[in-house]
C-alpha cells in the first residue's frame, strides 16, 4: 500500500503499542484532534470539490495505516487486521482519528548451524541413453501416425476418458481425458498421483471402445489428505489409439533450423539438465525446509486470528472438494468432523511452512522485490506461450500473488544457501533416490 497523498507531516501520525499476547501487539494509530480538524476545514473550503466524508475517512485511514506502520521497528509474517470488538473509526471535529491495528511480532529465532542438517541432494546425470531417447521422440512427434482400433504396441499413444471413483461410496473424484503411451510389462502406470502398477497386458489386450477398470490404494503422493489409504478406481474408456513412425533427423533439423545432428543433441542434453537441476533445486529446498522444520519448529507460534483463519480456509477448501465428489453439505460436514485430526495436522502443516519460509527469507534478507516479480512474470509467460500483460493480470488475486512470492523466496533462499556455501548436501543418484521413496519416504 503507497500513497502520495499528503494532508499532513508524517511525523504527526501518533504510534501507541501493547503488547496483547506473546506473538501480538495491538497498535493504535492516531492522528490527534487538532490535525483531524485543520484536515476537515480544509477538506470543506474545496467546495464543490471537497470529497464526501466516506471518502476523506478511507483515505485518511490508508495515510494513517502507512506511514504509523513505517514507525515500527519489525515486519509482521501475517496480514495486518482490524482489532476484533475495537470501535470502528470515526471522522469527528475536536475528536482524534484512531486506528486499532492487531500486528504479529515473532520472537527472535535460534537459528541452527545449517551445515549440520543432512540434506540429500538427488543427481541425475543425463545420459547418451537419454538424449538418445529424446531425440527419437523428437523424431516420433514429427513423423507420420496410424490409427489402430486393437492389438496395440509397447509405445503406441493411446487415448481415453478417465473416471476417478472412490471405491467405498462410488463417489467420483475427477473426470478428464489423457493421451499416454502404453507402458513396457513390469513398469508402474501412473495416472493422478497415483500407482496401479504393471498394467500391460490389461492395456495391450483392449481395443478402441473397450473400458478398463484400474484398481489402487491412494498414497501420501495423492493430494487430497482425507483419500490417502482408501481404495481408489479409474474406469479407462479408450476412445483411440496412434501408433507413430519416426521421422528422418534431417528432416527435425530442418524443422528446429539446427545446422547438424551433433548441435541438436548438444541442445537437447542442455534442456534435459536444466529440467533436472530445476527439480533438483526443489528437492533440496524440500529437504532443506523439512530438516530445519525439525530443529526449530518448537520456536514457531501463531496468533489465534491466523490460527482460526487457516482453520476457516482448509475446512472450506476440503468441504469444496467433499462437494464436488457428489457430498451434500451435511454429509461434508459430518466427513470433517470424522477427519479433525487430519484436518488438524494440514492447518499446523501449512501454517508451520507459511511462516518459516518467511522467518528463513528475512534472517537470509532474500527480499522480493518488484523487479523478482515482473522476471517472473516474464519467464511465465515465455514457458506458457501467454502473453506477459495477461499473466500480470492474474496476479489481482492477492491469494495467487502470496504463493507466487513465497515460491521466489524459497529459491531466493536456495541461491543464497548454495552460493555462501552454507548447507552440506549428500550427493545420491536420483534413480535410488526415487525407489527408495523419495520426498514421500521421508515422511
Amino acid at each position: 500500500m503507497s500513497t502520495d497523498w499528503q494532508p499532513c507531516d508524517p511525523k504527526e501520525v501518533g504510534i501507541e503499542i501493547v503488547q496483547s499476547s506473546r506473538v501480538e501487539k495491538q497498535i493504535v494509530i492516531e492522528l490527534p484532534a487538532p490535525i483531524v480538524d485543520k484536515i476537515l476545514a480544509v477538506n470543506s473550503a474545496q467546495g464543490e470539490h471537497a470529497m464526501s466524508e466516506e471518502q476523506l475517512l478511507k483515505k485518511l485511514l490508508m495515510f494513517s495505516h502507512e506511514h504509523g506502520m513505517k514507525q515500527l521497528d519489525w515486519r509482521p509474517l501475517w496480514d495486518v487486521a482490524p482489532t476484533v470488538g475495537g470501535d470502528a473509526p470515526n471522522l469527528h471535529k475536536g475528536q482524534p482519528l484512531r486506528l486499532a491495528l492487531d500486528v504479529d511480532c515473532h520472537p527472535e529465532m535460534n537459528w541452527p548451524d545449517f551445515k549440520s542438517l543432512k540434506i540429500i541432494r538427488p543427481v541425475r546425470v543425463i545420459t547418451d541413453e537419454m538424449v538418445a531417447s529424446e531425440v527419437l521422440e523428437q523424431r516420433l512427434v514429427a513423423g507420420t501416425s496410424e490409427e489402430l482400433k486393437s492389438g496395440f504396441e509397447v509405445g503406441d499413444v493411446i487415448q481415453a476418458e478417465v473416471e476417478l471413483f472412490e471405491v467405498e461410496r462410488q463417489s467420483q473424484l475427477a473426470a478428464f481425458n489423457i493421451d499416454f503411451k502404453l507402458p513396457e510389462s513390469g513398469t508402474p502406470f501412473n495416472l493422478a498421483n497415483l500407482d496401479f502398477g504393471d498394467v500391460h497386458s490389461r492395456l495391450k489386450d483392449a481395443a478402441v471402445g473397450d473400458q478398463v477398470e484400474l484398481v489402487t490404494t491412494a498414497t501420501a503422493r495423492y493430494p487430497e489428505m482425507m483419500l490417502v489409504g482408501r481404495e481408489i478406481q479409474a474406469n479407462l474408456k479408450i476412445l483411440g489409439a496412434v501408433r507413430r513412425t519416426p521421422t528422418t533427423i534431417e528432416k527435425v533439423l530442418e524443422q528446429y533450423g539446427t545446422p547438424n545432428e551433433v548441435i541438436f543433441k548438444q541442445q537437447v542434453r542442455i534442456a534435459l539438465e536444466a529440467t533436472a537441476e530445476r527439480d533438483q533445486r526443489s528437492i533440496v529446498m524440500q529437504l532443506f525446509m523439512k530438516a530445519l522444520l525439525e530443529k526449530v519448529g518448537d520456536q514457531l507460534c501463531f496468533p489465534d486470528r491466523v490460527v482460526t483463519y487457516f482453520e476457516e480456509l482448509t475446512a472450506n477448501q476440503e468441504a469444496m472438494k467433499l462437494k464436488a465428489r457428489g457430498f451434500t453439505e451435511d454429509q461434508a460436514g459430518e466427513q470433517l468432523a470424522l477427519h479433525q485430526d487430519e484436518l488438524d495436522s494440514l492447518v499446523q502443516q501449512r501454517l508451520r511452512q507459511s511462516a518459516l519460509t518467511t522467518l528463513l527469507a528475512l534472517h537470509l534478507d532474500a527480499r522480493i522485490g518488484e523487479q523478482d516479480v515482473m522476471e517472473w512474470v516474464t519467464d511465465t509467460a515465455s514457458r506458457q506461450g501467454k502473453r506477459p500483460e495477461d499473466v500480470r493480470k492474474e496476479l489481482a488475486n492477492p491469494d495467487l500473488l502470496k504463493r507466487i512470492v513465497q515460491s521466489l523466496q524459497i529459491m531466493k533462499v536456495y541461491k543464497i544457501l548454495m552460493g555462501e556455501n552454507m548447507i552440506v548436501l549428500t550427493d545420491m543418484d536420483a534413480d535410488e533416490w526415487d525407489s527408495s521413496g523419495g520426498l514421500h519416504g521421508t515422511q
